[in-house]
């Protein structure tokens, strides 16, 4: 199993997992920050950072790791920050916090069923 830190791709979708410093001490060793969730623009659609967002969770769950995210879009992006929660919302992520929007998924969190973001867009 690997260290779950660093980096993480599916095909040319791509990530990084580290630790957090936005929860107290006592809690980091369970938790794993994601950031900079990102596929270019000319492979959107192709159900990629879906793809790698499932492989998070799997891996997540395998090693008893809750995650957390910041809900942000890029400018480039295609969604907005509704549609971007409602994204993150799909692999088991709740919010608890509006300012930052920061965003939890607790380890087990039963994903729904997932579809491309070109797919939730299209529906948005």
């Amino acid at each position: 199993m690997s260290i779950f830190l660093g980096q993480q791709s599916r095909g040319s979708a791509s990530c990084m997992v580290s630790k957090t410093v936005q929860v107290p001490l006592s809690m980091r060793e369970s938790i794993r920050e994601v950031s900079r969730v990102y596929t270019p623009k000319a492979d959107r659609g192709q159900g990629l950072a879906t793809a790698l967002m499932r492989d998070l969770c799997e891996q997540a769950d395998a090693l008893h790791l809750a995650l957390l995210i910041h809900v942000q879009p890029y400018s480039d992006s295609e969604m907005d920050a509704a549609q971007l929660e409602a994204w993150y919302a799909r692999f088991g992520f709740q919010v608890f916090q509006e300012f930052p929007k920061l965003m939890a998924r607790p380890v087990g969190s039963t994903p729904r069923v997932l579809k491309p973001i070109a797919a939730v867009v299209e529906a948005m």
